[in-house]
């Protein structure tokens, strides 16, 4: 196959809106408030100071000051603060291509701090603060041991997750930033495929955004008109850890906040049964229940658009749990003449080989390799039997403001796409 020049799409970048922009803002010091009354008054001011590049005076009262400070620089970047016992605290950034930078929070080379504060390693004290111990009312004890170890700020989108030791106390900390991102899906693809209504599968590695992305799908199909979107959420982070949704998932989204991660795919039933909706939003299908619960939603006529973890789509065809997202896998033998046709089209001469059981469940395949560079599967099933039987396909290759044909070859670890992506444009 060849891909077809005159198939490109090309369309403008909406600009993200001044108001989402001051809500976020406003958010994240919501996050630093709790860090602040929680005791941790000294990250915040290093986090300012070497990040933001603002100095908070000495003798600040309270946090109230942070409503006062702007949020500029790599502080305006920052995506998660790391605390494990024994090791540096690190701050990890996104960067615009989409990688993560970590560095270490306090500068081991900053001559201007004493050597114990330069090498500091976090230690129990350090995780006190996280840990409810000095400070009930902002962190519940044992907090870690519940919701799948991870407890939401209510009112944002900020997760803190913890990490429980052999003794079951807490030896690790992870707070991350979640910032309303509109306009991430209308970037990236074009208005036909915003407003399909085939199921929608979105595959990723961890921080490639993909619970942003499928919060933006949640907002555009709530917003046509007479279309019930209900959101099963699995840990609250897709709208938020308050008894009320964040305004993220759109006006008129409904919302079911799951109680425990692993009762995720009752919900997904529940919603199905109760809410009667036209399209139902799920992040993070992993088990085999999730994936039964998806068959389930998917034979009623219902629209799931759902997130997965790899890097690939061929990552899910080999997955023996999750491949029945894309159909399944089965083992035959192959006729020497149905061997011959394959080698013609340009697939391998193996006589045992794997097929698709049956129809996949999502009409629509969207990898997201990184922030600003997607590539998107059309038609599903054919991408399946095309890989299983190691021939190209054409796919397609989604940038921001262009959705353009390339041809997907079959390789051990994915596929391998080309044309490549042209230097100036992956920058």
């Amino acid at each position: 196959p060849k891909p077809d020049p005159a198939k490109t799409v090309r369309w403008t970048v909406p600009a993200m809106s001044d108001a989402v922009d001051a809500r976020n803002n406003d958010e994240f010091r919501t996050l630093l408030k709790t860090l602040w009354d929680a005791g941790l008054v000294a990250l915040i001011r290093i986090l300012f100071q070497r990040f933001g590049g603002v100095q908070i005076p000495a003798g600040t009262p309270d946090a109230s000051v942070l409503d006062l400070l702007p949020i500029k620089g790599e502080l305006a970047k920052l995506a998660e603060l790391e605390f494990q016992l024994g090791r540096r605290a690190e701050v990890h950034f996104n960067e615009p291509n989409g990688e993560i930078r970590k560095e270490f929070i306090i500068d081991p080379q900053d001559s201007s701090l004493p050597p114990d504060t330069r090498l500091h390693k976090v230690n129990k004290e350090d995780l006190a603060f996280f840990a409810g111990d000095k400070n009930p009312d902002r962190f519940r004890g044992g907090w870690w041991h519940d919701n799948g170890s991870r407890y939401g700020l209510p009112g944002t989108l900020h997760r803190v997750s913890g990490i429980s030791g052999r003794q079951k106390d807490l030896i690790g900390v992870i707070v991350r930033v979640g910032r309303t991102v509109e306009g991430t899906v209308e970037r990236m693809l074009p208005e036909s495929l915003r407003r399909c209504s085939s199921s929608i599968l979105l595959v990723g590695p961890p921080n490639s955004g993909k619970t942003t992305v499928l919060r933006e799908f949640s907002r555009l199909l709530s917003d046509q008109d007479n279309r019930v979107v209900v959101v099963v959420d699995k840990t609250s982070e897709i709208a938020g850890a308050s008894n009320e949704p964040h305004p993220a998932i759109g006006e008129s989204a409904r919302w079911v906040p799951v109680d425990n991660p692993s009762n995720q795919h009752s919900y997904m039933r529940k919603a199905v049964e109760n809410l009667a909706p036209d399209s139902v939003v799920v992040d993070e299908i992993s088990s085999e229940s999730e994936c039964e619960a998806a068959k389930t939603i998917s034979q009623r006529g219902v629209q799931l658009v759902a997130t997965v973890h790899g890097r690939s789509l061929t990552e899910l065809v080999n997955d023996q749990c999750r491949s029945s997202l894309l159909g399944g896998v089965t083992s035959v033998t192959l006729s020497k003449q149905e061997v011959e046709s394959r080698m013609a089209r340009g697939g391998s001469a193996q006589k045992q080989v794997m097929m698709r059981k049956y129809e996949p469940l999502f009409g629509l395949v969207v990898e997201l390799h990184t922030r600003e560079l997607w590539y998107v599967h059309q038609d599903p099933k054919e991408v399946v039997d095309a890989y299983l039987r190691r021939e190209p396909v054409i796919a397609w290759r989604a940038t921001p403001g262009k959705f353009e044909q390339v041809v997907a070859h079959p390789e051990e670890g994915g596929f391998r796409y080309e044309p490549e992506l042209p230097a100036a444009e992956s920058a």
